[in-house]
């Protein structure tokens, strides 16, 4: 991810959150922490361990809070890809079974679904 070329806002218009190092949310229903590091790279990188997300940015990068919500956002679109290909497993169409069974491991597919249409 070229961290020179990206825009101040998300794709919605919105500011960004800020992130914290050290902070904790969920993914897939588990407690995640987030730690951030400044290094000698030309790139931003994520990587996602059982228990925590690793990103490295630029060290001369003064303002993160955008890059590493793309970062998070394009994790989280292959992750729901992933999920939906694991639903389709066991139910090859687009049945009630199938859409209950991706609320389970996706309780806010709905809101995703919705922001993908914006």
């Amino acid at each position: 991810m070229d961290f020179k070329n990206i825009a101040k806002t998300t794709k919605n218009g919105k500011v960004p959150q800020k992130y914290i190092d050290g902070e904790s949310f969920k993914v897939l229903g588990k407690n995640t922490i987030l730690k951030i590091s400044y290094e000698n790279i030309k790139k931003a990188k994520l990587q996602y361990c059982e228990n925590y997300f690793l990103i490295s940015l630029p060290k001369e990068l003064k303002e993160s809070s955008l890059i590493i919500q793309k970062l998070l956002d394009k994790f989280y679109m292959e992750l729901a890809k992933i999920e939906v290909e694991n639903c389709h497993l066991k139910y090859m169409n687009y049945s009630k079974n199938f859409w209950k069974m991706i609320e389970k491991y996706m309780p806010d597919y709905k809101q995703a679904e919705a922001e993908l249409k914006m």
